[in-house]
């Protein structure tokens, strides 16, 4: 029924995202709908965020054509935030604020949607810029390795923060630095 549509009313059937409605749909008919689990380089030891907070790995979901539509929409390339709105169509936890990713998650998260959608391979063009030789080579990303945090190399200022102490070489002072975020990277080009 029409209840949890009225003001006041309670339904007592748990409301879904769009995305899991979208899998229980497509198993009930049949489709298996694959959902790939992307590790994150922070493993969520730099975010206070609930959401985030010690997630080793985000789960995604297969490309689509609404997100080769997305790859294309001249409002997302204009306002460059084309790879930002295809990680977040992709997500399946939609709670997930991509502006308080860091820049390395953002970037696991995009190679893992690129594989979903196009493959575990890049065919890539290189040209020497001294020999002027040219070669294609296919770029495998399953090969790729992912640098973690190594926090025992770090000075978290506490738990859970995107927040590192570092003594300057010179000076001897302190300071406090952290990895930039989507969101800082989006105020940083404005």
């Amino acid at each position: 029924g029409a209840e949890g549509l009225i003001p006041g009313t309670e339904s007592s059937v748990p409301r879904q995202s769009f995305q899991e409605a979208a899998l229980e749909k497509a198993k009930k008919l049949g489709f298996d709908m694959p959902i790939a689990s992307v590790p994150l380089p922070s493993e969520g030891l730099i975010y206070s965020d609930e959401g985030l907070r010690g997630r080793k790995e985000v789960d995604i979901k297969p490309m689509t054509s609404q997100e080769e539509n997305i790859l294309m929409n001249p409002v997302f390339l204009k306002k460059n935030t084309v790879i930002d709105e295809l990680i977040k169509s992709c997500l399946m936890d939609r709670r997930l604020d991509i502006n308080s990713l860091i820049l390395g998650d953002r970037d696991a998260l995009l190679v893992g949607v690129r594989m979903t959608g196009y493959g575990h391979t890049m065919n890539a063009h290189f040209k020497c810029p001294e020999c002027k030789s040219e070669q294609d080579d296919d770029v495998p990303f399953n090969d790729m390795p992912m640098t973690g945090l190594d926090l025992n190399k770090l000075d978290q200022v506490s738990p859970f923060t995107n927040a590192f102490r570092y003594t300057l070489p010179l000076s001897k002072k302190v300071v406090v630095w952290r990895f930039l975020t989507v969101g800082d990277e989006k105020r940083l080009s404005d």
